[in-house]
């Protein structure tokens, strides 16, 4: 191999493209951990002037925008779970609303391993009487009891 230039940025940017798969795919953490790793072996080299690098100093930026990358990505992970959470389940009781209870039947119906299946469905009856004589708060207390 020849000491030129492409090959020290060849050399230089798979362990970056693996450090931004890496942020992109792994907890903050291990984004961490392979961003030490790789800014490591990035300066050991250039360092010692192998594998075609000039001696240098070695910049925070390559460490940097992994990091950023990574943060994001496991911030966006968080509001998509919080955002199904708060799609796939009714906030008085804590139980799945309808949506949900429909997907997981299907799901059931579906997998032929699932012995014959019950349902006990509860219908509370007249709730509205009960929300317009003691209050809604005593209705919201007697449906998460309930639950």
């Amino acid at each position: 191999m020849s000491l030129s230039h492409d090959f020290a940025l060849g050399l230089s940017s798979l362990p970056l493209a693996v450090t931004l798969w890496s942020a992109l795919r792994f907890t903050p953490l291990r984004t961490a951990v392979s961003v030490v790793l790789t800014v490591a072996l990035i300066a050991g080299f250039a360092s010692l002037g192998l594998a075609g690098f000039r001696p240098a100093q070695p910049t925070l930026e390559v460490a940097i925008l992994p990091m950023v990358l990574a943060m994001t990505v496991n911030e966006h992970r968080a509001v998509a779970r919080s955002l199904l959470r708060r799609a796939t389940t009714d906030a008085l009781s804590g139980l799945p609303n309808r949506g949900a209870f429909e997907t997981r039947v299907r799901l059931a119906l579906r997998d032929p391993a699932n012995v014959p299946l019950a349902l006990a469905y509860v219908d509370l009856d007249n709730l509205k009487l009960v929300n317009d004589t003691a209050s809604h708060q005593v209705g919201d207390a007697l449906i998460q009891a309930v639950a």
